[in-house]
Order: C-alpha cells, then sequence, then structure tokens
C-alpha cells in the first residue's frame, strides 16, 4: 500500500510517501510485526521496523499512532496525566486543543508511577490504560500511549518528550498539553527548565484567565528566556519553540471528585463516558479508596 499526502509544517510543504512493506505474522495468525519504508519528496529515505506482541485490541491501537506518524501527521499533541480515571474534562481539553493547533493527533499518555502522586489513591495504570481506551474510541483524532506505563520507575515527563522525539525525528511537532494548575507547579518537574526547549506547550486556562508577565508562575531565570508576541498571544522560547495559554470550555470535573462519588454509589453520569463507568463498575474499582 502506498499514501502520498502532502501536510504542512511551520509554514514548509513536506511530501512523503508511505509503504506498508511487510505484515509479519505467527503461526496462529496473529500479527507479529510492521515494516514500512517512507521517503521525502527530496529523497531522504527511512525505513521502521514495529514489533507487536501483545493481543490484537492493543495491536491495533499501537499501530494506529505508528501509522499516523508514518503517513505525515507531523502535528502532534501530547495529554499526560494520571486519568484516575479519565473523564469528560480531559476529553473536551484535548479535543478543543486539537482544534486549535490543528493537530492530526492527540496522544494519551498515562503515567504509571507518578512522583506528585505519592500514595493518593492511583489504581493500576492497565485499569487507567484501559479505560482511556475506552474513552477515546470513535474520535481518529485521539490515541494512546503506554510508553510510561512500560518505562520502569517514576513517570517523568521530559524522558517521555525526548523518547518520542528520538524515536520519530524532527519531523515531528511536538506540543504538550496541561493545564494551569499543573503548570503553576512545573518548577518542582525533573529537568523542568529544560523542558522548553524540548518542544511547544499548551496550557489550558479557564475563560477569562489573562498572563502576561511568566514571572508570576515561573522563576525570574526561567521567564527571561521568553519573549511575548502580542500579535500572535505566544511566548517564545530562546529555542524558538512556543508556550501558549489558551482558554477552553471549562468543566468542572475532576477525577478525585469522581472517586468520591463511586464511594459513596452515587451517579457519575455526564461525568464519565460511558464505557468507562461500565468498566469501573463491572471491575469494583475505586470503592475502597
Amino acid at each position: 500500500m502506498s499514501v502520498n499526502r502532502r501536510v504542512t509544517d511551520n509554514g514548509k510543504n513536506k511530501r512523503w510517501t508511505v509503504d506498508e512493506v511487510v505484515k509479519s505474522q505467527k503461526s496462529d495468525g496473529t500479527v507479529k510485526s510492521f515494516r514500512c519504508k517512507a521517503r521525502k519528496s527530496r529523497g531522504v529515505k527511512r525505513t521502521y521496523s514495529y514489533a507487536v506482541t501483545t493481543r490484537d485490541a492493543v495491536q491495533r491501537r499501537r499501530w494506529t499512532f505508528y501509522k499516523a506518524v508514518m503517513e505525515g501527521y507531523l502535528r502532534v499533541g501530547l495529554f499526560g496525566g494520571t486519568f484516575n480515571p479519565i473523564h469528560l474534562g480531559h476529553l473536551r481539553s484535548a479535543e478543543e486543543v486539537r482544534e486549535l493547533f490543528n493537530l492530526q493527533r492527540v496522544i494519551f499518555i498515562p503515567s504509571a508511577n507518578p512522583p506528585h502522586k505519592q500514595g493518593k489513591d492511583i489504581i493500576s495504570p492497565i485499569h487507567r490504560m484501559e479505560m482511556v481506551h475506552l474513552a477515546i474510541e470513535g474520535n481518529p483524532g485521539f490515541s494512546a500511549s503506554d510508553i510510561e506505563i512500560n518505562r520502569p520507575g517514576k513517570s517523568y515527563s521530559i524522558e517521555t518528550i525526548d523518547h518520542i522525539s528520538k524515536i520519530y525525528g524532527s519531523d515531528l511537532t511536538l506540543f504538550f498539553i496541561m493545564g494551569i494548575d499543573a503548570f503553576t507547579e512545573i518548577s518542582t518537574w525533573k529537568d523542568y527548565i529544560n523542558l522548553f526547549s524540548r518542544c511547544n506547550f499548551v496550557v489550558t486556562t479557564r475563560p477569562g484567565y489573562s498572563l502576561i508577565n511568566l514571572q508570576t508562575v515561573l522563576p525570574a531565570d526561567v521567564a527571561k528566556d521568553f519573549s511575548y508576541l502580542s500579535e500572535e498571544d505566544r511566548f517564545v522560547h530562546v529555542s524558538n519553540f512556543s508556550l501558549y495559554f489558551r482558554d477552553i470550555t471549562h468543566l468542572d470535573i475532576s477525577s478525585s471528585v469522581v472517586r468520591k462519588k463511586i464511594k459513596e454509589n452515587r451517579s457519575t453520569r455526564y461525568l464519565l463516558p460511558e464505557k468507562v463507568i461500565e468498566y469501573i463498575k463491572g471491575h469494583g474499582l475505586y470503592k475502597d479508596s
């Protein structure tokens, strides 16, 4: 199969031709690996191999993101979090950012062992990952990654960004998505000063929120590396990556409130996707938290 697709990235037109060369199968018929070749209009050629070792459903999910990148989906949002559980506020935020920044894909990345939420009734990452998959079903602009779940130790955003950048190269333009509450605590994150030289950041805010002086949320020695472009309403880092603050529809939903309602046997309808509600009930989650 060959796919020709023109995409625009930072004002530059790039054409990719993607060929699905081999889909290797095991003796039982399940997919073992994919092998693809891609070339740009200027003759740059790359060959990618992607091994699949888990059940069919997960194979399809992982391949969806991989294939999307190969076919030229170069503007990608990374949305990390515990998603304990994922709720409609998460989904609406991701959808609005995807639309605002013309992202071809938003990747939900559940954390396995978040350093800032130790001992806060976090259920197994396997359950949280499955709920994310259920929540994003039907939206072709969403997918999920288990990169942090499979990585041993604590989940650090800078390691995730570096890993994805290393795999897919400079042709991938990343936008790290986070809420304003998390951003005000970013100075406590691992190697946070270098985060801003890795990718673009999109900070979602409540309607009416205004921030012109970064020193109100960042240390002065970090804020000085940014300049504000009022005509584009963005902060530009010395690395040329940007920091955006954007209002989104404010849905006053929090995972902690959802967990409390579940424990008290109260309804979570219209707070969680229906499939997530069914999954939580079916596995008896959050009853003892």
